[in-house]
């Protein structure tokens, strides 16, 4: 009797070129649904724009590989738009992450 092998053991690793994907992931086309509701998210100062305002700001053209924590890859995805650091300004947001890691580091000294 051959062994009975569940298709969750075998992986779905799909025909990813070797050494794309880190262990334990799958190759996937598509983008999964990962949320069916609004996203909890903090601002300090909530800022918005028009669509002509939006659109004059820079945008960038990136390929890169994206693997998600909940098992799926999707490999050489092509992106287009406004960087988070340019909506929210990058100094807002360094000095932000400096003072997370101060605290976290004080926590463990």
């Amino acid at each position: 009797m051959p062994p009975i092998i569940s298709r969750g053991f075998r992986g779905r690793r799909g025909d990813a070129p070797p050494g794309r994907l880190p262990p334990g992931q799958y190759l996937t086309r598509d983008f999964p649904v990962l949320s069916a509701g609004p996203t909890p998210h903090e601002v300090d100062e909530p800022r918005r724009w028009t669509w002509e305002e939006f659109r004059a700001l820079p945008t960038e053209e990136i390929t890169a590989d994206i693997h998600c924590v909940t098992k799926w890859s999707k490999l050489d995805t092509a992106w287009q738009g406004v960087r988070v650091d340019t909506l929210m300004g990058l100094k807002t947001i360094e000095s932000k992450l400096a003072a997370e890691a101060a605290r976290a580091m004080a926590k463990n000294q």
